[in-house]
């Protein structure tokens, strides 16, 4: 597990730098943390640190990495009509 979520910081990190960095949207940024927080207390996994960040990219798309890293962009999210897609792809 350790070795797992290392590679995934270390690769999403890379991601977020290539991805043109972290949203500025604070309000977008908690919800999307506290949504996705839910997902994680309910995960096979609760041993890991799960982190969701959401990306300033006007792409329409989201990854997940080793360890528990999730990233969505702006583009995404702006397509999404409900809480329950946004639900359906953090998980």
């Amino acid at each position: 597990t350790e070795q797992e979520v290392a590679i995934g910081r270390l690769s999403m990190g890379l991601s977020i730098q290539e991805l043109g960095g972290e949203s500025s949207n604070e309000p977008l940024k908690g919800y999307i943390d506290e949504v996705g927080q839910k997902l994680a207390a309910l995960a096979d996994r609760p041993e890991l640190d799960y982190q969701f960040i959401v990306l300033n990219t006007d792409q329409v798309n989201a990854w997940a990495f080793p360890g528990g890293g999730i990233l969505i962009s702006e583009g995404m999210i702006d397509r999404m009509e409900n809480e329950a897609e946004l639900a359906f792809i953090l998980s």
